[in-house]
């Protein structure tokens, strides 16, 4: 009898503790692009990703980008927007440009979404670097697809 209480409460446990993990990454996928690299820019070295990312229910994705230093960069020198493709290579939504709005070493911007048509999507942000006359913009390399 104790045998047998032993074996369903650790055949419960186990259950227990695949749907939790099953449920973790089924919330909480994120991805990211390989690093883009560029500069230098009126004098700074910048480096860019993209990022997916699934979490309750929310469809998100983001553009960072990086001075490769580890010094600050001056306000308004770093420029995201984030863009969400699907697998058709339709641009699905996008952000508006943001720039950083203090001294800063990184500076990223996000869309969050819950009301998208369930299918395969990917990443591909764009950043800003400003040349003394105006912003260079560079692309980010796309992130792998993630279903939603």
């Amino acid at each position: 009898m104790i045998r047998k209480n032993l074996k369903v409460t650790v055949c419960a446990f186990i259950l227990g503790l695949l749907i939790t993990v099953s449920t973790a990454v089924a919330y909480a996928a994120t991805i990211y692009s390989n690093w883009g690299y560029y500069g230098p820019i009126n004098g700074y070295s910048y480096k860019n990703r993209s990022s997916l990312m699934i979490s309750n229910g929310w469809l998100n994705t983001g553009a960072d980008v990086y001075n490769q230093a580890v010094d600050n960069i001056p306000t308004g020198y770093m420029g995201a927007k984030a863009r969400l493709y699907n697998s058709s290579n339709q641009l699905i939504d996008y952000s508006s440009w943001h720039y950083n709005s203090s001294a800063c070493n990184n500076f990223g911007v996000i869309i969050s979404k819950n009301n998208y048509s369930h299918g395969y999507y990917y990443g591909k942000g764009q950043t800003a670097a400003y040349n003394g006359n105006g912003y260079t913009i560079y692309n980010t390399f796309q992130t792998p697809n993630l279903y939603f």
